[in-house]
């Protein structure tokens, strides 16, 4: 697909996602409710960045951006495919509070302030314990879990264009885009050029932009189709309206 018909298709998935946000509740509001409907805040906001980053035809940044829309989707899809959300509520929240009191305590040894409270740090230690030796699985195991509770439910079929396995995509995606997100000879390899008068190395040109775009339409497709069925939102057949149109587009590319 063009990079503009791409464009296109991200903008339309952005712009049914403005039909759910600002989203309000009540100050009673179940907790997976309010973190599920961050999760595909996040997404959107990530898509945003891709677009954006897409016009620039930065291919390496956008990988990255790439990589943080792909692990938010499959989080979110792992959070609302069963009825043990709650449970997996948790352990999402247990990572979260070990990686907070790992940076807490570096900043306390460098000479700074903790702003972990004593009590927070109790209620934390407590809310551990209630879940034993239970810590939330890697991503490459939460996507093979969300497969596993989305593909029947979403009707998906592996040889459709759109759209495409979680797990496959952890290695043909994610690991990809983790190279470019992280200091490794294959991102540094890009700007560096080689010929027998010698060696140039320069800023990143602009091409690829398309490339590094295709996984994005498809994300948000998906995390969207995930809340319509999980949260009760966006309305479903606009999903499907956008899921026919951009199959469509596809194969007609």
């Amino acid at each position: 697909m063009t990079r503009e018909l791409l464009q296109e298709a991200t903008r339309r998935a952005l712009a049914i996602a403005d039909s759910i946000f600002p989203a309000r509740f009540k100050a009673e509001a179940p907790h997976l409710l309010q973190v599920a409907v961050g999760m595909l805040a996040r997404c959107v906001t990530t898509g945003e960045a891709c677009l954006h980053l897409s016009e620039l035809d930065r291919r390496t940044d956008l990988l990255v951006a790439v990589r943080t829309l792909y692990e938010h989707t499959v989080t979110l899809g792992w959070l609302t495919g069963s009825d043990h959300g709650e449970e997996r509520m948790m352990l999402l929240q247990r990572h979260s509070d070990e990686q907070a009191l790992r940076i807490d305590n570096e900043m306390v040894v460098a000479g700074g302030e903790s702003f972990i409270s004593e009590g927070t740090r109790t209620a934390m230690a407590e809310a551990a314990a209630a879940l034993g030796t239970a810590r939330m699985p890697s991503l490459a195991d939460r996507a093979v879990q969300a497969d596993k509770d989305w593909w029947h439910r979403l009707a998906m079929d592996s040889n459709d264009d759109f759209p495409w396995s979680f797990r496959s995509n952890y290695t043909s995606l994610y690991r990809p885009a983790s190279a470019m997100a992280h200091p490794t000879w294959a991102g540094v390899r890009i700007v560096i050029e080689r010929s027998e008068a010698g060696i140039v190395i320069d800023k990143e040109a602009t091409r690829c932009g398309a490339e590094a775009l295709q996984p994005v339409p498809a994300l948000l497709g998906l995390a969207l189709l995930i809340s319509a069925h999980a949260l009760g939102r966006p309305d479903p057949n606009g999903i499907d309206q956008f899921v026919s149109w951009f199959a469509g587009a596809s194969k007609r590319a």
